[in-house]
């Protein structure tokens, strides 16, 4: 019986060439990884503020709304007593439409930035797009609904 053993002394630097490869094809990756995590995070920071603006927002714009409506009482009433005329109603009507435009404006952006934080930080769900169509249907019907409940 005859043992044979081959062993290669020097392949030409394939093996240190094939090492040196996949360690910079490791460090690549470390990379790629870590910025990712970082824009995450950023992109989460971002977000998280911009809601809170959005918040803020949405309740100015509510009350700019009603401020809006009680102007445009307030001239039709001037109007019905003749201390008014009608380019002031129209003019008044015309604040309170643009009004409630801001109004809706600032609850779409709302609503983008807390689906796009979800989706973000990986928990948007089937859920959040029906608690979005319960939150759509209940502002429709009331009216009035704090962007928090979202």
């Amino acid at each position: 019986m005859e043992l044979q053993l081959n062993v290669p002394i020097y392949n030409g630097g394939a093996i240190r060439s094939r090492s040196k490869q996949t360690s910079y094809l490791l460090d690549q990756a470390q990379r790629n990884f870590d910025l990712t995590q970082r824009t995450v995070v950023e992109d989460t920071r971002t977000l998280y503020t911009a809601i809170n603006t959005d918040v803020a927002r949405v309740n100015a714009r509510l009350r700019g709304i009603e401020s809006s409506q009680s102007a445009l009482d307030a001239t039709q009433t001037g109007y019905e007593v003749g201390t008014r005329n009608i380019v002031d109603v129209l003019l008044a009507q015309q604040r309170l439409f643009l009004a409630q435009f801001q109004y809706a404006s600032a609850r779409y952006q709302y609503i983008k930035d807390t689906l796009r934080l979800k989706q973000v930080v990986g928990t948007l769900s089937p859920a959040d797009i029906l608690d979005l169509n319960n939150y759509m249907s209940a502002t429709q019907t009331v009216g009035k609904i704090k962007p928090t409940t979202l």
